[in-house]
């Protein structure tokens, strides 16, 4: 269920399914952060998701931070 609606979500540039401690790795290549936060945010506010870990990347993949928190607990605006 969360698969096909991750899916039909605008914004999404692949989603793999996984195997293990997270069930997809979905990515999102964007520039405009404020779609970013949106996109984040329908993933959490689905049913059946309980956490989302949010890796970011610079364009040129030199750096990373990360962030884990369950889904309804936290504001999306922490990804500034």
């Amino acid at each position: 269920m969360a698969y096909n609606s991750i899916k039909a979500m605008g914004g999404i540039k692949k989603l793999y399914t996984l195997f293990g401690d997270y069930d997809f790795l979905v990515i999102v290549d964007t520039m405009d952060q404020a779609l970013l936060k949106r996109t984040v945010r329908e993933i959490e506010m689905l049913n059946s998701v309980i956490s989302v870990y949010v890796l970011l990347s610079d364009a040129a993949r030199t750096h990373l931070c990360f962030e884990n928190r369950a889904a309804k607990d936290v504001s999306v605006s922490d990804l500034q």
